[in-house]
């Protein structure tokens, strides 16, 4: 869920809560049905993972097939990385779904420890996915969401200066939510980013009658970035805890650890103050 954001807008003071899904891709078609139940029910967004291709099917093909198979819902990866999916190429993939499936996509990215040591390549650092992700954005709409996955502070401090959203996987850590979120606002302060979007953000209600006219959803607001993405929202992972919690970090050269955190955390909310 999110805990925080980087501040108020100037005229609202209202309270906006967004629900999501975050789906591991075992089945393209299953996926599709994921969706749309998930539009059905009025969530904002469903998450897919891009990780471990051996176990997992593709996560862009299947979003294209989600999004044609739905009229409001948000789909992005959460997570990709900029190693197995090159910069230029999820900069051009988010153009294509910006012009098809205007102001729904969305991009989480992170290092890519699973997916990249699932086949024998080496994760990014922090800094060049810092580069990266300045460059996906010169390339995709103005009004995209890009989501930084990390847990340490190194990673939301380049969360905090070049993404719009902020996903920790420190499970309900309070501790370590206050802290790496302070981190990240303060990097994002350092970099001088102060604008904020210029609307109210959309929002997306549980519909009574699923497939109703009533379940509509406001559009988009446009990104009002100034120097920057201006607000910054923090999500908090929290783990099953029939499974067990996956400590943050904890990768192992299958990816298993990055599966085990995706597959035990089937929900996530954005809450905008």
């Amino acid at each position: 869920m999110i805990i925080g954001l980087q501040g108020k807008p100037q005229r609202s003071k209202e309270t906006y809560v967004r629900l999501g899904a975050i789906n591991l891709i075992r089945s393209s078609r299953e996926s599709i049905r994921i969706a749309q139940a998930a539009e059905a029910a009025g969530f904002w967004g469903l998450g897919m993972g891009d990780t471990v291709p051996k176990l997992y099917q593709d996560m862009y093909v299947t979003a294209a097939a989600c999004f044609a198979a739905t009229e409001r819902l948000h789909i992005g990866p959460t997570v990709t990385n900029t190693v197995t999916r090159h910069w230029s190429v999820l900069g051009a993939t988010a153009r294509t779904f910006g012009e098809l499936y205007p102001g729904r996509f969305f991009a989480g990215v992170a290092t890519g420890d699973g997916a990249c040591h699932s086949v024998g390549l080496t994760p990014s650092t922090w800094a060049k996915l810092k580069t990266d992700v300045a460059n996906i954005r010169s390339w995709a709409p103005a009004d995209m969401e890009l989501h930084i996955a990390a847990s340490g502070p190194r990673g939301v401090e380049a969360a905090g200066r070049v993404a719009t959203d902020l996903i920790l996987g420190t499970g309900l850590d309070v501790t370590a939510l206050r802290t790496l979120s302070a981190r990240a606002r303060a990097a994002r302060t350092a970099a001088g980013i102060t604008a904020f979007r210029s609307a109210r953000p959309s929002r997306t209600r549980a519909c009574p009658r699923p497939g109703s006219r009533s379940c509509g959803s406001s559009p988009p607001a446009p990104g009002g970035r100034g120097r920057g993405p201006g607000r910054l929202l923090v999500h908090a992972r929290g783990d099953d805890p029939r499974r067990g919690r996956v400590p943050a970090g904890a990768h192992d050269r299958r990816g298993t650890a990055v599966a085990g955190r995706l597959r035990t955390n089937p929900s996530m909310s954005n809450v905008r103050q």
